[in-house]
């Protein structure tokens, strides 16, 4: 019943496949091949049947197609079982309609093109979306890219019915060149969006750059609130159009049908490389802290959801210890992130941000870093909560041992004042160490910032030590 209301094509469509198979297809055998695809499935629209048309010959007018054609071309994909390339698996539509051998032959390459394609299940880019913004952006957007030649994965076209949603999407974020993920407030709503883009983000970390972030009315405070890896990406924003947003992507993505897509020769805009490894996403990481101020920083932390908080302050300090990131003015944000995330968070989320830090220190930590990573831990212990995490399993020989190992006035100051926030967990043992450890470098007993430790340490350590070892302390200081 549906299509005795449509009983014409839609001249849109009759003219963009007049256009777009110029010099391949006869204008002349347009209609009356959509005309005999029809006659031969009664249940379709004439633009539904336009669309298996258009398949066929490597395009879609899918855009031009209202909910009745959809529905319509849905019907005959389940009857038919027609692949996601338009092109079905078994003969059916097409042979039907051959008259005379030539088109025959030509249905049966189709046919075996689709199915070699089919079983090679290739795409050059995944569409990663919540699904409220399917109507406005993901739909618009995969017609637009597949009428360029692209072969999107979207799960509108791509999944048939009965096939198995998370193992089909797996496949699909797998086998796609690019990950196009649509950002926006609906994104970070959902679970499921959420659990793709991390999918994408460990195939980018093996080596091959493939995020391509479409920001939808949201800006960029927000995403850096959610997250600081895709803060770090250039993205494209929807607030000029569809066509814009695909303008943008085809000049990164290199279709496999490149014979087909319409690509611009300009830079990219995308800033995407061949090869990259998990070093440029921790750049990234980084470049997104270095480029806001103080405040920034701060509102940043406060506004994260904890769980994304966590996520991004273990990329933080992975990123300090893989770039190596020195102490100095440029990276002060760095620093000031690790330090105010626990400060600016209730008591137990700070403990294990505290905890993450520590573990890092004493395992990962590089050179470059430990002056800036040992003061804040020095202003972290000042605090009661957590000063007790400092004091836990053998974290007072690892502090102790730190002290020992001072290579500089500095550190050994700094690590000082650490070991007198915690010494009332110290034994015996812990004040021999330290008295020995100071003795014994001269980086320690030379600091001015240690000695007015040293000299406490002297006094209210004076009955659990060696006096020998305390009159040798005291004739090394000034």
């Amino acid at each position: 019943m549906t299509n005795m209301h449509k009983p014409e094509l839609n001249p849109k469509i009759f003219e963009f496949l007049r256009k777009k198979l110029e010099g391949t297809i006869a204008e002349t055998t347009i209609r009356p091949e959509i005309s005999r695809i029809k006659a031969s499935n009664p249940s379709l629209t004439p633009n539904a049947a336009a669309e298996i048309y258009a398949r066929k010959h490597g395009t879609t007018v899918h855009r031009y197609l209202d909910r009745d054609d959809r529905v319509s071309y849905g019907t005959i994909l389940r009857e038919e079982n027609v692949g996601s390339a338009g092109l079905p698996s078994s003969k059916a539509i097409y042979v039907r309609s051959a008259r005379n051998t030539k088109t025959k032959q030509r249905v049966q390459l189709n046919v075996k093109r689709a199915l070699r394609v089919e079983a090679n299940e290739k795409w050059d880019a995944f569409i990663c979306h919540a699904s409220e913004d399917k109507d406005a952006v993901a739909r618009p957007l995969h017609d637009v890219l597949t009428d360029a030649g692209v072969r999107v994965w979207f799960d509108e076209s791509t999944l048939k019915l009965g096939d198995r949603l998370h193992k089909s999407i797996d496949k699909g974020i797998l086998n796609s060149g690019f990950g196009i993920v649509i950002l926006s407030k609906n994104f970070f709503k959902k679970d499921w969006p959420q659990r793709e883009l991390e999918a994408l983000v460990a195939k980018e970390s093996r080596g091959k750059k493939t995020i391509l972030p479409v920001w939808h009315n949201v800006d960029a405070a927000f995403i850096r609130s959610k997250s600081l890896l895709l803060a770090g990406l250039l993205g494209v924003s929807t607030n000029k159009g569809i066509e814009n947003v695909a303008e943008k992507i085809l000049e990164v993505i290199k279709p496999i049908d490149a014979a087909h897509a319409t690509i611009s020769k300009e830079e990219p805009k995308f800033d995407i490389k061949s090869e990259e490894s998990v070093r440029g996403i921790l750049e990234r990481t980084i470049s997104s802290l270095l480029a806001i101020d103080d405040q920034a920083v701060n509102q940043t932390i406060k506004d994260m959801e904890f769980k994304v908080l966590k996520q991004t302050y273990s990329d933080v300090l992975e990123a300090v210890a893989v770039l190596d990131v020195p102490c100095s003015p440029e990276n002060k944000n760095v620093f000031a992130f690790i330090k105010e995330a626990i400060l600016g968070r209730n008591t137990p989320e700070s403990s294990e941000l505290y905890e993450m830090l520590l573990d890092w220190y004493f395992n990962t930590a590089t050179p470059s870093c430990k002056q800036c990573i040992l003061e804040i831990i020095a202003n972290l212990t000042r605090k009661h909560e957590l000063r007790e995490i400092s004091v836990r399993e053998n974290r007072p020989s690892l502090f102790i041992a730190e002290f020992g190992r001072s290579r500089s006035y500095n550190l050994a100051g700094v690590t000082a004042e650490i070991l007198q926030n915690i010494k009332s967990s110290f034994t015996p043992n812990h004040c021999t160490r330290v008295i020995d450890f100071a003795a014994a470098n001269d980086q320690i007993y030379a600091s001015t910032r240690a000695q007015q430790y040293l000299y406490k340490w002297l006094s209210e350590f004076e009955d659990k030590v060696d006096q020998r070892k305390i009159q040798k302390l005291y004739g090394l200081l000034p």
